[in-house]
């Protein structure tokens, strides 16, 4: 069973998001998160990858950088949990979508 690192300061994301369900991220999302909004994503942010210990970093227009705080790879897909409660989720071809889970 893939973990998230970091569990503890991400809330409930491990009990919506997880390697048991074999359905994409996105429709865990949009199932286990629906009276939060469910799946919505965000246009517009960049993801790059910081030289601090090898952790992404989220970045949308002339905001404050977003540091990655717990990832997990479920089945192909990388989830990543950023400051301020933004989930990213990158598919195994490099493309990524963003959305809030507060």
């Amino acid at each position: 069973m893939t973990e998230f690192s970091n569990p503890m300061l991400i809330g409930l994301i491990p009990e919506i998001i997880t390697d048991r369900d074999p359905r994409p991220v996105h429709e865990q999302i949009e199932s286990g998160y629906a009276h939060g909004g469910g799946w919505r994503p965000m246009p517009g942010f960049r993801l790059t990858c910081s030289s601090v210990a090898g952790k992404s970093v989220l970045n949308y227009p002339v905001d404050p950088a977003l540091h990655e705080i717990s990832r997990a790879q479920i089945g192909e897909e990388l989830v990543m949990v950023f400051d301020c409660d933004f989930v990213v989720v990158v598919a195994a071809n490099g493309g990524f979508a963003v959305t809030r889970m507060d």
